[in-house]
C-alpha cells in the first residue's frame, strides 16, 4: 500500500488537506491523517486519491469496515486504478468476504496483467481456499514479474509442500528468507517442512530462529513442542504444550499437539478431548477435524468419526487423507457405495497411496464387485508386496470364487508375511479342505491355533 499525495483536478483546498493528511500519515499520526483526509473529501467528494488515502489510514487503524467503504468510493471514482482494487480485495479478505476479495484481485490482474503484487495476492487467496493448481499458476506468474518478492516465494513453498514436494518447498522458503531475513512465516514454515521430513535438529534450529524474530510466536513454540513428541519425550512435550495453553488457552494448534501426545501414549479419550478443543477454538482447521476423526474411528465411534472426517473433507477438498478417512468410516457404517466414491477420489488425488488403494479394494469387496476388488487388491500387492492384509483379503475373494489354487498360494504368502493373521490360517485350511486335502487342512488350522497359544 502507498499513500498518494497528489492528482490533477480536485479543488486546491482539498489538495492541501490531502497533502497535510499524507504528512501526518507518514509521521504515524493516524487520527490526524484521517481527519485531514475527511476534510479533503468533504470539500471535493470526487477526489479519488483522497478517498484512497482515507481508506489506507482507516485500514492502518484496524477499522476495516470503514476502510472498505472508502476503498469502494475510490474504485467507483477511478475504476481504472488497480491499486485501489487490490487494497479493497485485501480489506475484504481480512473481513472474511473471500469471494468478493477474489473478484477484486481478478479484476485487478485484468486491468494490469503485469501487476506482480496482484497475482501474488490472488495466488495466496487461492491457496487458502484449496485451489492449488490455480494458486501455483498465479504465484509463478507473480514471481516471473517480480522474482524478488519474498511473500510470493513463501506462498509458492506452501503450495509445493501441500503437493508433497518437500525439497522444492524448502527451496522456496529459503529464497524468501534470503530476500527478507526477518520473514517470520517463511522461517517457521521451513522448520515445519524440516520437521515433517524427519530433519529434527534442523527444524529446531529454524524454530529457534523464528523465536528470535518474535519471541512469543506460538506456532514456533508448538513446533518445538511437537519435535519433543516425535523424539518420544512425551513428558517434555506435555509440559511444553501445557505452558503454551496456560498462556493461550484458546490456541487450537497447542490443543492439537497435546492431543497427538495423548494419542501416541494410547490415551484415546484424552486425545479426543484435546482434538475437540482444537476444533472448537479453530473450526476451520481441517487437520484438527481429521485428527478427531481418526481418534474417534480408533474407538469405533464410527458415526461421530464420519461427521468429523466429512467436515475435514469440506474444509480441505484436495486432501486425500480426508477422503480416505471418510471412506473407512463409511465402510464401517456399512455404506460401501459411498466408501468406493471416497476412496476413488483419494486415489485420484494421491495415486501412489497404497492405503487409499487398499481402502478402495476393501470397499469394492464389501459392495460385491468381486472382480474389480480382486484387481484392486492385486494392484496393492504389486505396489507393496509385503502388504499382508491385502494378501488375506485377496485370498478370501479368490476362495469365494472357487479359485482354490490361487487362493492357497496367496493365503500362504500372507502367513509367511505375518504369522499372527489367524484369519489366513482359517481361509487357507478351508481352501485345502475344498481341494480334498483334509489332513493338510487340519494341520493348517492346528498350526494357527498353536501360534495363537504361543502368543497368549
Amino acid at each position: 500500500m502507498s499513500i498518494v499525495p497528489f492528482t490533477p483536478g480536485p479543488k486546491g483546498e482539498a489538495v492541501k488537506h490531502n497533502d497535510r493528511g499524507v504528512a501526518l500519515h507518514e509521521q504515524g499520526d493516524l487520527d490526524g491523517a484521517v481527519a485531514a483526509y475527511r476534510e479533503a473529501v468533504a470539500i471535493d467528494p470526487s477526489y479519488a486519491n483522497a478517498h484512497f488515502n482515507l481508506a489506507l489510514a482507516l485500514h492502518d487503524q484496524g477499522k476495516i469496515d470503514q476502510a472498505i467503504g472508502s476503498y469502494r468510493d475510490a474504485t467507483r471514482l477511478d475504476p481504472e486504478d488497480p491499486e485501489a482494487l487490490l487494497n479493497l480485495g485485501v480489506a475484504l479478505q481480512t473481513r472474511g468476504d473471500i469471494e468478493e476479495a477474489r473478484a477484486c484481485f481478478k479484476a485487478c490482474v485484468t486491468l494490469d496483467p503485469d501487476y506482480a503484487c496482484a497475482h501474488c495476492k490472488l495466488g495466496a487467496l487461492l491457496y487458502d481456499t484449496g485451489d492449488l493448481d490455480q494458486a501455483s499458476w498465479e504465484l509463478k506468474k507473480a514471481l516471473r514479474l517480480d522474482p524478488h518478492c519474498p511473500d510470493g516465494h513463501h506462498t509458492l513453498g506452501l503450495v509445493l509442500f501441500d503437493r508433497g514436494r518437500a525439497d522444492a518447498a524448502q527451496g522456496e522458503f529459503r529464497r524468501a528468507i534470503d530476500l527478507d531475513p526477518s520473514h517470520l512465516d517463511a522461517t517457521r514454515d521451513l522448520g515445519r517442512v524440516l520437521q515433517q521430513t524427519g530433519h529434527l535438529d534442523a527444524a529446531v534450529s529454524e524454530y529457534r530462529k523464528a523465536l528470535l524474530l518474535e519471541r512469543d510466536d506460538l506456532h514456533a513454540r508448538v513446533g518445538l513442542a511437537s519435535v519433543l513428541t516425535q523424539r518420544g519425550d512425551y513428558n517434555g512435550a506435555i509440559e511444553a504444550f501445557g505452558q503454551i495453553l496456560a498462556e493461550a488457552p484458546d490456541f487450537a494448534p497447542a490443543h492439537l499437539g497435546l492431543g497427538e501426545v495423548h494419542q501416541a501414549l494410547g490415551d484415546l479419550p484424552a486425545a479426543i478431548a484435546c482434538f475437540r478443543q482444537a476444533t472448537a477454538h479453530l473450526p476451520t482447521s481441517a487437520g484438527a477435524w481429521l485428527a478427531l476423526g481418526e481418534a474417534l474411528h480408533a474407538v469405533h465411534d464410527t458415526r461421530a468419526a464420519l461427521a468429523a472426517y466429512e467436515t475435514g473433507r469440506r474444509l480441505a477438498p484436495q486432501d486425500p487423507a480426508a477422503h480416505e478417512g471418510c471412506g473407512w468410516a463409511l465402510l464401517q457404517n456399512k455404506e460401501p457405495g459411498e466408501a468406493v466414491r471416497s476412496f476413488t477420489e483419494a486415489v485420484r488425488l494421491s495415486p501412489d497411496s497404497v492405503g487409499a488403494r487398499f481402502g478402495l479394494a476393501s470397499a469394492l469387496a464389501a459392495q460385491g464387485a468381486a472382480e474389480d476388488a480382486v484387481a484392486a487388491f492385486e494392484e496393492v500387492i504389486r505396489r507393496q508386496p509385503n502388504h499382508a492384509a491385502a494378501h488375506v483379503q485377496l485370498g478370501a475373494l479368490l476362495l469365494a470364487r472357487g479359485r482354490l489354487t490361487e487362493a492357497g498360494r496367496i493365503l500362504q504368502a500372507a502367513i509367511d508375511l505375518d504369522p499372527s493373521l489367524s484369519g489366513a490360517y482359517l481361509q487357507l485350511g478351508l481352501a485345502r479342505l475344498l481341494q480334498g486335502r483334509v489332513r493338510l487342512a487340519v494341520s493348517t488350522w492346528l498350526a494357527g491355533l498353536q501360534y495363537l497359544r504361543s502368543r497368549s
